[in-house]
């Protein structure tokens, strides 16, 4: 079994709220949704978030509502604590995850990802994008040299980025 899982922490951080914004007409939170939902490939799509308010909004879009514990709801938490308490508590073979942070993440990068899952023996895999962007590490520049002048983007090294 296929199963898209969307975290959702109700107390971010950073960004206060983040999942809850509103972007046009839709929240962050339901743009995710509504991209799992349009890449139609996958055989459960599941709301995994700490906030039980959001059992309405997965009901409205027809999707699975896991509410996970208070312990995994703090910053403190880690990304494989999530993964491997919703393995325990939820019927899956894959789990695919979608950051409601990765905005520019297309349908079709989802549905790219999921196909290329299915024909490899992966235990796990990261989706990726490559950025041509002058970029630091550390407030040195990683993948430019400023002795040259300002560097045309193009032709920059690509800096890849996790989703």
């Amino acid at each position: 079994m296929n199963v898209f899982m969307i975290p959702v922490r109700m107390g971010s951080e950073r960004l206060a709220k983040k999942n809850y914004l509103k972007v046009g007409d839709f929240t962050v939170l339901e743009l995710a949704i509504r991209k799992a939902l349009k890449a139609d490939v996958f055989d459960s799509i599941v709301l995994n978030t700490d906030d039980p308010s959001l059992e309405k909004v997965a009901d409205r879009f027809g999707i699975d509502f896991y509410l996970r514990s208070d312990q995994l709801a703090s910053s403190a938490a880690t990304s494989d604590q999530l993964v491997l308490d919703f393995f325990e508590h939820y019927q899956a073979e894959r789990v695919f995850w979608l950051n409601t942070v990765s905005p520019l993440q297309t349908v079709e990068d989802i549905v790219a990802f999921f196909k290329i899952s299915q024909d490899s023996a992966w235990r796990s895999g990261v989706s990726g994008n490559n950025s041509l962007v002058h970029s630091f590490f550390n407030s040195m520049p990683l993948n430019f040299d400023w002795g040259g002048g300002f560097a045309r983007t193009q032709d920059l090294k690509p800096v890849q980025q996790l989703n």
